[in-house]
């Protein structure tokens, strides 16, 4: 656990700062779990052995994902599980979280991930928090995240077996 100094000049930005970033890290963390759960309902809808799947969805952008799964699931009749998957999307901002610029106020209150794109012309957009506003967003893709992968019925150990079958963790693989 992080203890702060209780003597600091700007208490509240450090706070707040400590907040954010402890948020935003287990954000990131959940989302990379998230992909995870897409890749082990994809192999089971598409009956591929879990190596096979790692290697093969591995190496696709996030993107490709929640399309194939879509697909897979309204061919398999099962389109009820789509929308849990779509909340979550829609509620994360990941692009904006995962491709953006941190920004900051001086005193840390509030907090901005500043996008550009530039596909068929440049443009710029901002994600705002305070830290307390990014906390409730986390604690929300939190819920939605329990909510996509009960949808999927994919466990905390099937993304344990999924990872030993496609060998994380393992030197020289």
């Amino acid at each position: 656990m992080v203890t702060l100094p209780s003597d600091l000049p700007d208490q509240i930005g450090v706070e707040n700062r400590t907040q954010l970033l402890h948020d935003f890290g287990a954000f990131m963390t959940l989302w990379s779990e998230f992909e995870i759960v897409l890749e082990i309902a994809i192999a089971r809808l598409a009956e591929m052995k879990p190596l096979a799947a790692s290697i093969v969805l591995g190496g696709l952008s996030f993107g490709n994902k929640p399309s194939i799964l879509y697909s897979l699931l309204v061919e398999a009749g099962e389109q009820s599980k789509i929308e849990p998957v779509k909340a979550l999307i829609n509620h994360a901002r990941r692009n904006a979280l995962v491709h953006g610029t941190p920004a900051t106020e001086d005193d840390y209150s509030n907090f901005a991930f500043i996008k550009r794109d530039i596909k068929d012309r440049y443009r710029v957009s901002r994600a705002e928090f305070t830290a307390a506003q990014f906390h409730e967003h986390f604690l929300e893709f939190r819920r939605l995240h329990l909510a996509a992968a009960d949808a999927l019925n994919i466990s905390g150990d099937d993304i344990e077996d999924y990872a030993k079958a496609g060998r994380f963790g393992q030197q020289g693989t």
